[in-house]
């Protein structure tokens, strides 16, 4: 079961936090490391970001991840040598505020930047188990956590 210390439950709770997930997946001949919202370096490793996407990650059981849906990322998905491929869904929270461009000054066109506010949280450590592509929109991969696989997996 998952469970969050205070701390980071608090963390989540803050309305300037915004979810960043970390996605460590066997994909296309080797492990690629992508966030969902920019590139971040977590531990001396580096995940770039825009080429994933979290759909659901709630509880350790299962996951939905979308895949930007380059002919790379289609071509990888027919060959389907990745089920049973491994993938890691991590949470990593960040505090997100204004670029501050100089004391009592903040410029919107620079973006947001970012403070680390703790340790990634693991959600899902686990296996792609199908994967969805209908020719329009994003590639769908599911993931399932390595325990269940063989299994039916739990409802909730």
């Amino acid at each position: 079961m998952l469970t969050l210390s205070a701390i980071q439950e608090a963390i989540l709770a803050q309305a300037a936090t915004q979810p960043t997930y970390l996605v460590d997946i066997n994909w296309g001949g080797g492990i690629q490391r992508w966030s969902t919202r920019g590139d971040h370096t977590v531990g001396g490793i580096a995940y770039t970001g825009g080429q994933i996407g979290v759909r659901g990650a709630a509880n350790w059981r299962t996951a939905s991840i979308a895949l930007v849906p380059t002919a790379e990322h289609a071509a990888t998905l027919a060959l389907g040598d990745w089920i049973g491929a491994s993938c890691v869904v991590s949470l990593y929270p960040i505090k997100y505020h204004p670029q501050i461009i100089e004391a009592g000054y903040v410029e919107a066109s620079y973006g947001y930047i970012g403070t680390e506010t703790g340790a990634t949280i693991t959600l899902i450590d686990g296996v792609l188990s199908a994967g969805e592509y209908s020719g329009n929109g994003p590639i769908t991969l599911s993931v399932r956590h390595w325990a269940t696989v063989g299994r039916w997996a739990p409802d909730k």
